[in-house]
This record gives structure tokens, C-alpha cells and sequence, in this order.
């Protein structure tokens, strides 16, 4: 329905194909949408991503790729990560797993609307996520070697 209300094309990418693939196809087929099933290297997928308006994401990977390239994701719920994650961004909360279609299509609708607010968002949250990872490498790297 917001595909439709938006003149937005659907792409499914099964990020692991092997569980992925199955469900991907039905989820297609349902809402009309193209299934990319080649296995991608995650350069090409996160560029790939990176060509997105909104990107519904269930898997973190998917998520992230979404958000490290300044596409406003909507996430679902499957696991405390990814709502630790959208905290992390300050981008509000992903949706319960088993949320409604009329739920679902008004949350890709209002990340449409906000793309390029949500954007810079994702930006400022994305670096404070960097930073923290590299101070974390930083702190691995020191126990290593003074280790």
C-alpha cells in the first residue's frame, strides 16, 4: 500500500540467502515486488542499499547498511540489538515483529516524508557509532599487545 500511494518500486534482498531466499520470493510475489537473489559481497550490497529511498529491514546487517549509507530504515523487532541500535541512532524505535500491514505501510510512508531529516540524523548518530567502535578497537588493540 505505501509503495503504491508513493509510485515506489518494492526490492526484496535476502541478506542471507540460504534461510532468506524461501520467504523472500513469497514476500515479492505478495506485495510485487523484485527479489534479488545473487549473492552479493557486502560492498556491492551496501551499495546497493546506498540507492534506496526507505529500506524495511529485519535483519541488523540490513539495518546497518541502511544507516551507514543515509537511508532511513525501518526496522522490525526481532531481538534486543536492533532496538538497542535504532536507540544508539536517536531515530526512535523499530516496529514489533508482528506488526499490522496499516502499521507497517504508515511507518514506510512517514520515513519517506522524513528522509532528509532522518538523514542528517542518521549521520551524526552513524559517527557517534564509529567513534565508539574505534575507541573500542583501541582498547582491544592495547589488552593485545599489552597482553
Amino acid at each position: 500500500r505505501a509503495a503504491h500511494s508513493l509510485g515506489a518500486g518494492i526490492v526484496v534482498i535476502p541478506f542471507y540467502p540460504a534461510v532468506d531466499l524461501p520467504v523472500s520470493r513469497r514476500l515479492a510475489a505478495a506485495c510485487g515486488g523484485t527479489v534479488i537473489a545473487v549473492n552479493l559481497q557486502p560492498a556491492e550490497m551496501m551499495g546497493f542499499v546506498g540507492r534506496m529511498a526507505v529500506l524495511v529491514g529485519v535483519r541488523l546487517h540490513a539495518l546497518l547498511f541502511a544507516a551507514a549509507t543515509g537511508v532511513p530504515p525501518v526496522g522490525l523487532h526481532y531481538d534486543p540489538k536492533v532496538s538497542s541500535f535504532f536507540h544508539d541512532l536517536g531515530i526512535g524505535a523499530p516496529l514489533p515483529l508482528d506488526v499490522d500491514a496499516g502499521r507497517m505501510a504508515d511507518a514506510v510512508t512517514q520515513a519517506w516524508d522524513r528522509r532528509e531529516a532522518l538523514r542528517s540524523r542518521l549521520a551524526a548518530g552513524v559517527a557517534g557509532l564509529r567513534a565508539r567502535a574505534e575507541v573500542a578497537a583501541e582498547v582491544a588493540a592495547r589488552l593485545y599487545t599489552e597482553g
